[in-house]
């Protein structure tokens, strides 16, 4: 049956798990917005993020790169919520850092959980959060991405650096 203006939207692959897991609501929603947020080129700036890499390497014994990556933060973008007089809040941080051929080469995954007193909340409202993540890759760096998610906000940042 023909519906004019209507589009078809479909999985285009199916993955299976050897273990059953339980549905878990965040996970499942931070991976998918996670993902998709890496997968789109132009920046997003609900959250603003910036990235700043420094790479060493290649290890003469190894032929590896460390990569390290600050990621700068705007606290004032945050959701924070009262919670027995303490401001809470949870990001979602992940990292990914691609080689020449714009595949993978190198990510990180954390959870920053934010349970602030009053002194050190209004400190975190006048300075940048700053996070840093590091790896170590097979290949050398070409580009950093890195993606902020505030799951109480459904807020995403975004932000890419190419290394030189």
């Amino acid at each position: 049956m023909s519906r004019p203006g209507a589009t078809v939207h479909y999985r285009h692959g199916y993955f299976a798990r050897h273990d059953l897991v339980p549905y878990e609501r965040r996970r499942f929603l931070t991976y998918s917005r996670v993902l998709s947020t890496g997968a789109w080129a132009p920046p997003i700036r609900d959250i603003p993020v910036g990235v700043t890499p420094r790479i060493d390497g290649p290890a003469p014994d190894t032929g590896a790169y460390d990569v390290e990556v600050d990621v700068t933060i705007d606290p004032r973008a945050i959701l924070f919520r009262d919670e027995q007089g303490r401001h809470v809040a949870s990001l979602d941080v992940a990292v990914f850092v691609a080689g020449a051929e714009e595949s993978v080469a190198g990510e990180t995954w954390e959870i920053l959980d934010f349970r602030l007193r009053d002194d050190s909340y209004a400190r975190l409202a006048r300075e940048p959060l700053v996070y840093t993540a590091r790896m170590r890759i097979a290949v050398p760096p070409r580009h950093v991405k890195a993606v902020v998610y505030d799951y109480a906000a459904d807020r995403l940042g975004t932000a890419v650096a190419k290394v030189r």
